[in-house]
């Protein structure tokens, strides 16, 4: 009798561990989900930018959304946008908002006037300050329209990555002008890359995420570009990010994201680290992100990720968020924090969560 008792407690400790386990890795975390149903003026999400005074600003298909912490105000093509799709939006450190938008640079000022139509830089206004004004290339082909990222540089200088390679907008006077600046690409590759994110490091180096590889420019003006053969694990580059401790990330398309090491000098970066498929799935990474608590997250094709370098014994840490935690989608494109620590996730179907 107490060889059978012995067997069923045995049984049923083994099965409360199993489904204890099961619904622990179930539990579904405290999400709140926002649609166009809540206001988005769209329910893809290409960025989400947090701005000095602590407003979330969603860079959509369909306009730009501002966010202060109850009701979205919308900007599109009805108030000047010469383009509906948003990739990106800057603030300077001089408070000006720029956005990369698919029809151009365009510098927003919230308290400007509403144009039914697009105000190009040099046109006539008769009445006030404009609310959006565009700024194109002079020359290149069309699609050096399509702006994708913004930075803007320790020494002031605004960065601009487009379909058509690296633009830098020059202030000459009280004029601005978009100026082509030449990546030296080889014969092999003879078209200017499309750039997906552009940082500039602790050095003032300015690193650009390209599909068809890493770029970088010195302050001198010299340029590398870097591909697998110089043992990247994928040339297609989503994201860019530095985090506290001066480390470099690399975001990638085939390859999950790897950690890499450069200094001021032209020597090539090191590649220190490369983490793909932890999952057993997940390849594309659409962002990184680190938290002011110094925690990173992974935005992937395969929900969101919480990564630890290390986790005390030299290993690298993997926890998922999916659907079954309850995201809304499990494709995550775009991350950012709020004023209140919370973090807020961008899709590209479904909305945005908290």
């Amino acid at each position: 009798m107490r060889s059978n008792y012995q067997s069923r407690r045995i049984l049923f400790l083994s099965l409360l561990i199993l489904f204890g386990g099961r619904s622990v890795a179930a539990e579904r975390l405290p999400l709140r989900a926002y649609t166009t149903a809540d206001g988005l003026p769209h329910n893809v999400i290409n960025k989400i930018v947090r701005d000095s005074r602590g407003f979330l600003w969603f860079c959509t298909e369909d306009g730009l959304s501002r966010f202060d912490g109850y009701t979205f105000t919308n900007y599109g093509t009805a108030q000047g946008l010469p383009h509906t799709s948003v990739n990106d939006l800057l603030e300077t450190r001089s408070g000006e908002l720029w956005l990369a938008t698919n029809g151009g640079l365009v510098h927003f000022d919230p308290k400007g006037t509403p144009s039914g139509r697009v105000v190009n830089a040099g046109d006539s206004i008769v009445n006030g300050s404009p609310m959006f004004t565009t700024f194109v290339p002079a020359e290149g082909e069309r699609s050096a329209r399509a702006f994708a990222a913004l930075t803007e540089a320790h020494d002031g200088t605004i960065w601009c990555g487009t379909w058509a390679g690296l633009y830098r907008l020059e202030r000459d006077a009280n004029h601005l002008r978009l100026r082509f600046v030449d990546l030296e690409v080889t014969s092999e590759n003879r078209v200017q890359p499309i750039i997906s994110d552009l940082l500039e490091d602790r050095y003032g180096t300015l690193w650009i995420a390209t599909l068809g590889g890493l770029y970088r420019r010195w302050p001198d003006g010299t340029t590398a570009v870097y591909t697998q053969r110089d043992g990247l694990p994928s040339e297609a580059i989503h994201d860019l990010l530095e985090d506290h401790e001066g480390q470099l990330w690399a975001a990638t398309r085939y390859a999950g994201f790897f950690r890499f090491r450069a200094e001021s000098s032209h020597a090539p970066p090191a590649i220190l680290a490369s983490y793909q498929k932890w999952n057993g799935r997940t390849t594309w990474v659409f962002q990184l992100f680190e938290t002011s608590d110094h925690r990173f997250w992974i935005a992937s094709n395969g929900g969101l990720t919480e990564f630890t370098p290390d986790d005390g014994q030299g290993k690298p840490k993997f926890r998922d968020v999916t659907t079954r935690q309850g995201l809304t989608f499990n494709e995550i494109t775009a991350l950012n924090e709020d004023a209140a620590g919370n973090l807020w996730l961008g899709t590209n179907t479904s909305g945005a969560m908290k």
